[in-house]
């Protein structure tokens, strides 16, 4: 097999995807202590998942072409970038993802209990896998490309019924057959990770990062993994002779919607055999070492640590160690070897470099390359240590230049010279006899230290490496002619030295001449310009409408966007009450984001004085309640709890007579599926009764509304299904680039204080645009912030109760629960943003209190730095929008020829997926009308006629289609019309049971906006283009 011990022994870093944008610094020595801040310096190989239910949303839709469901392109790119890739394509891979990655159409127990051999489950993942190997097969390192390895599962923990006894789970186990044979039939023949015996040591998912769970600090814990545990831990590996690592995850970004998740290696030490582990290598008995072997080199790596590794003490030692002249106790001249702190190193013996062997070293390996012939040895140590070290090969040498070198003595021998020293900040040289050289860095400078390869082969030769100190970043190098040409980042003015060809005679840094200052002290040296300072605009300009229409006790439930809730049965393994018909969520293919419920009860002689509602939706998760429009109560949600029952009191709402009935409204969020086989826990009411003096009342109908979808495709291809949840504002796409806001209510209250007066929900939106230079990387963040001891007081009396969506071009790229976590800020990378145009920037508010909330929304610069990158590229397609085609039209002719030419209104590109397909238009008096489809079109059409003589009538179409489905207006032409002087009414209303710790608001609750607010173009005697009924 094509690289097979390669593959085996390839360390990687595992990230989600995309940034890894710094392969080519790739350097030959794996193990560096750069404190998680250099990013993908020093790795060699990526990898990422792939999410079955991001490519299957809907059963029988696979999707692996639209936006980032593409993923070839990534593969092309570790080629052309000369890094390995890991696929993990699951069908589970946990990944704190929304169920684990399941399609939530896999969640409502008709597929059995998953992730064993049930045929129903077998028969759901097989489509997946079968065409996601096919894609993947051409470009396995076996068939010329990068990919080495290929997981099946992931993080499968129950094969054993009894893991003493060893007693196999057979249903487990026949499932990971079942997967490995799939893969093999479908092309997939490079090594399969998961699980295989007697395979060299690999650590798929090593300690890089974390996520911040639900009420974690701010910013999560970064001292926990800071340099200190990736000094210690990540050498821990090597001296337990760990192969393979996989930093998890070194780069993480925001994942959007409802989804919640280079070094070549040193050719000695990827293939070791661990010799032995004691406390006797040292001379201090509170320093433990582990001893590995190349068999077929014979260089030897020793592993030094506390031999108790929480202990932070400072201990000095002398190493006992083999060499191929024998066993040596090194240093030999003076001084000693010390770890200080949380802190291991990893010391070599007999390491061959080029021509030259380096005997012994008690500073750490670096890297080294090859240039004009002559060996370039980098060796580094903690700032202020010493160190010292034996090359074998070479006569005589000298100091060539010294930035933080101290105490450098020489040592000659026969054909070998040993040198000591001490290192502060800095950079020294030292060249022996021949030219070749060893460089002398410190912690500080090895940050700055980078290895680009001149080729795009993982397996570059050091002689094919150039070495660069100074900048925060390199991406790439090449040479022409006597030109050579560096890509990277820096931030501030800084200083390059270049160790490079001495054929090279001028320098350019990111396609610009850069003046070489000095080529003395065997390296080039150049000034590079830092990146100019940034400013963002103001976010202001705000509007907002309503977003919850549905509380009116005379709004129509009647279109396509509502489920009635009708089951009496479920293949949920959880039982609902009996009371009511099954009123799981998912068993009405509503799946993520934000529910709604809307029950209607009638008002019996001895009528209902409130409700015991019992509602499961994961840890975090929240709901508001209002009965005829009148809020009656929330659950403001807690960090650990997934599941809350509450009594609410219907004490001040009155209740509808005669034969009206009562309207209860439930808005709740579904914080996302469990994972593994908890998959199965069911989200959605478990139980709804209705409490009061008369005994047993029933409820007359139940419906539910989720996220806007169609039965056979997914409206959103580009941000994916699970981008947006069932919140009105989302439905009808509010939150999308380009929606028609003219007629919104502006706010008032500043450039960022939004607020919601009462219990309810809004919208609120503004467009910014940015214009940031080329060649300048800003990292951008949002920060959402509410009332608090330690951020600003509401001057309204406004809480902090509330549940908020952030929308960046119409993705969904942060959830906002400030009473439970404290989650701020939210980075949002290019691409989402648009750094060379128009920004939609759009908010759901949330409240659920009676006493309403508000909050304060900024955007801030992380960092700025001049970069190689064009951060202004295209990425419209990333972006699609609601467009519309405003054709002011005054009879029905006019009308008529509009829709016959609307589909030359066709949005680019073709992949974007804001689409209205009108089926059937039919038109008075115009019989002729023809039949067409929007296809990827999205147009609103006004017109102004003082008759009603047209209607839109959305049928389902035979043919495919993907866009937003708009249900038949009412008889009068308009959606939803109300009275701009009836507005909706809120009351006191009290909370019977509420759990400790809980202030739920009894006060009034009261709203100035009625539905009439919202200013939709579609109210205004026209058709409307909404992407789903409502």
């Amino acid at each position: 097999m094509v690289g097979f011990k390669q593959v085996l022994s390839l360390l990687g870093i595992s990230a989600l995807g995309l940034g890894i944008s710094t392969q080519n610094s790739s350097v030959d020595w794996p193990i560096h202590d750069n404190g998680l801040t250099d990013l993908v310096k020093w790795f060699n190989a990526f990898s990422i998942y792939n999410h079955w239910g991001y490519h299957n949303p809907l059963p029988g839709v696979l999707d692996f072409e639209s936006g980032a469901h593409n993923f070839t392109k990534i593969m092309t790119l570790a080629k052309d970038l000369g890094m390995y890739m890991i696929i993990r394509p699951g069908p589970y891979i946990n990944a704190e993802a929304n169920a684990g990655g399941f399609p939530l159409w896999v969640t409502t127990g008709a597929y059995g209990g998953l992730r064993d051999n049930d045929p129903r489950y077998t028969e759901a993942w097989k489509p997946y896998m079968t065409e996601i190997s096919k894609i993947i097969a051409p470009h396995l390192i076996t068939n010329g490309g990068n990919v080495i390895l290929f997981q099946v599962e992931n993080e499968l923990g129950n094969q054993w019924l009894n893991v003493a006894t060893k007693t196999p789970n057979l249903p487990v186990q026949e499932y990971m057959e079942l997967l490995e044979k799939n893969a093999r039939e479908n092309g997939i023949n490079v090594p399969l990770t998961h699980n295989a015996p007697n395979m060299p040591n690999f650590m798929p998912e090593f300690q890089g990062g974390s996520y911040n769970p639900w009420g974690g600090p701010q910013g999560g814990c970064p001292g926990d993994i800071g340099a200190d545990f990736a000094n210690l831990f990540y050498r821990n590996l090597i001296y337990q002779r760990v192969s393979a690592i996989s930093l998890y995850m070194l780069f993480g970004g925001t994942s959007w919607g409802w989804h919640a998740a280079p070094v070549v290696v040193a050719p000695d030490l990827a293939m070791t055999d661990r010799v032995g582990n004691d406390t006797d290598y040292s001379t201090n008995s509170a320093i433990a070492v582990s001893e590995l072997r190349n068999p077929e080199t014979g260089a030897r790596f020793y592993v030094v640590m506390h031999s108790y590794s929480p202990s932070g003490t400072l201990e000095t030692l002398h190493l006992r160690v083999k060499t191929t002249e024998g066993q040596l106790t090194i240093p030999q001249h003076g001084g000693s070897i010390a770890i200080n702190g949380h802190q291991a190193k990893i010391l070599v013996t007999d390491f061959q470099f080029g021509s030259k062997k380096l005997l012994y070293s008690t500073a750490e390996v670096l890297t080294y390359a090859a240039i004009d012939g002559r060996e370039i040895l980098a060796l580094w140590v903690p700032t202020g240590e010493s160190g010292e070290f034996t090359v074998l090969g070479v006569k005589s040498a000298k100091v060539k230049s010294c930035e933080g070198c101290a105490n450098v003595k020489f040592f000659a021998g026969k054909s070998r010279i040993t040198i000591s020293f001490t290192h502060n900040a800095g950079m020294s040289v030292i060249e022996f006899d021949d030219g070749s050289r060893v460089v002398l860095l410190d912690r500080s400078a090895a940050y700055l230290f980078w290895a680009p390869s001149l080729t795009n082969n993982p397996v570059h030769s050091p002689n094919s490496t150039i070495l660069v100190q100074g900048p925060y970043l390199v991406r790439s190098s090449s040479i022409q002619g006597h030109i050579l040409e560096l890509t990277g980042d820096v931030a501030n003015k800084t200083t390059i030295r270049v160790f490079a060809p001495k054929s090279i005679r001028n320098l350019r840094w990111n396609g610009e001449s850069v003046r070489i200052n000095s080529s003395a002290n065997g390296f080039l040296t150049a000034q590079i310009k830092g990146a100019p300072s940034y400013t963002l605009p103001a976010l202001s300009g705000w509007k907002y409408a309503d977003s919850l229409p549905e509380i009116r006790s005379d709004y129509d439930a009647s279109g396509v966007a509502w489920k009635t809730a009708n089951h009496t049965k479920t293949s949920n393994p959880t039982t609902p009450a009996s009371n009511n018909p099954v009123l799981y969520v998912d068993d009405y293919g509503v799946h993520a984001g934000s529910h709604l419920y809307r029950a209607t009860f009638p008002t019996t002689q001895k009528p209902p004085t409130g409700v015991f509602l019992d509602i499961t939706g994961g840890l975090a998760f929240g709901y508001s309640v209002w009965l005829n429009s009148h809020f009656v109560g929330s659950w403001l949600g807690l960090s650990y709890v997934d599941k809350q029952g509450l009594e609410l009191s219907f004490k001040n709402v009155t209740l509808n007579s005669g034969e009206k009935d009562n309207v209860l409204v439930v808005l709740m969020d579904n914080s996302g599926h469990d994972q593994r086989q908890e998959a199965l826990n069911p989200r959605g009411i478990t139980n709804a009764t209705l409490l009061g003096p008369g005994g047993t009342y029933s409820f007359t109908e139940w419906k539910i509304a989720g996220a806007a979808r169609k039965e056979d495709a997914v409206l959103d291809p580009v941000r994916g299904f699970l981008n947006e949840g069932g919140l009105y504002a989302e439905r009808v796409g509010m939150h999308l680039p380009g929606y028609p806001d003219a007629d919104w209510n502006v706010v008032e209250t500043g450039n960022s204080l939004l607020s919601v007066q009462g219990a309810g929900v809004r919208i609120c939106r503004t467009q910014v645009p940015l214009d940031i230079p080329s060649g300048v990387d800003v990292s951008i963040s949002f920060r959402l912030t509410t009332p608090s001891e330690v951020t600003f007081t509401s001057e309204t009396g406004k809480t902090n109760q509330l549940r908020a969506l952030l929308f960046v071009n119409g993705y969904q790229y942060g959830r906002f629960n400030p009473h439970i976590g404290n989650q701020i800020d939210y980075p949002v990378p290019p691409g989402i943003l648009n750094y060379n145009g128009d920004n939609d920037i759009a908010i759901t508010l949330w409240s659920q209190s009676a006493e309403g909330a508000e909050m304060k929304v900024e955007w801030n610069v992380d960092y700025v730095h001049r970069t190689s990158y064009d951060m202004r590229f295209d990425a419209s397609y990333l972006r699609p929008g609601w467009n519309s085609l405003d054709t002011t039209l005054s009879t029905t002719q006019n009308y008529d020829y509009a829709l016959q030419q609307a589909q030359l209104f066709i949005m680019y590109p073709p992949i974007a997926y804001m689409s209205y397909g009108i089926t059937d238009v039919t038109v008075t008096n115009s019989p002729t009308m023809p039949r067409f489809m929007g296809f990827f079109d999205c147009f609103l059409i006004k017109r102004f006629l003082t008759d009603n003589n047209a209607r839109v009538q959305n049928e389902q179409n035979t043919a495919p289609r993907v866009g937003y489905v708009s249900e038949p207006p009412p008889a009068t032409g308009i959606r939803e019309q109300v009275s701009n002087t009836q507005s909706q009414k809120s009351s006191s209303n009290e909370v019977l049971e509420r759990p400790d710790r809980e202030n739920h608001s009894r006060a009034n609750a009261s709203s100035e906006m009625s539905w009439s607010d919202h200013s939709q173009t579609e109210r205004r005697n026209g058709i409307g283009c909404q992407r789903h009924s409502v």
